[in-house]
């Protein structure tokens, strides 16, 4: 029987250590996008939650939430699939089009061609 629970024991805590937010990504400067081949939920969806999506601006209580692939793709204008030139998102990311309010966060330009490429492979919830 104290093997039985030594042996659940320790499967737990492997598997809660395993889980642990050690692994997840809180620094935006941490996401490295590859030159192609960009997945919308590893690199797109966590940039843009850890810096569009802080101290309220555009979370799941905003007027304009960015986080999930259907609110970003469904706003008019803010990724266009293909056209990367034409989509608010890359204006405002390489500051061609000044953003309302206050931005925290200048982008790398790993991200902006990451998500330049993202929205020219097709925009795709990948």
């Amino acid at each position: 029987m104290k093997i039985c629970n030594l042996l659940i024991f320790s499967l737990v805590s492997f598997g809660y250590l395993s889980c642990s937010s050690k692994d997840s990504i809180t620094n935006p400067q941490d996401i490295i996008f590859p030159e192609s081949d960009v997945k919308f939920q590893n690199h797109v969806l966590p940039l843009l939650r850890l810096t569009c999506g802080v101290g309220g601006c555009h979370n799941t209580t905003s007027d304009k939430p960015l986080t999930s692939y259907t609110e970003i793709v469904s706003s008019t204008g803010l990724v266009i699939a293909g056209m990367p030139n034409e989509s608010v998102l890359i204006q405002f990311m390489e500051g061609t089009l000044p953003h309302p309010g206050i931005v925290n966060y200048t982008y790398t330009d790993n991200h902006k061609t990451g998500v330049r490429t993202w929205i020219k492979e097709g925009a795709k919830n990948n």
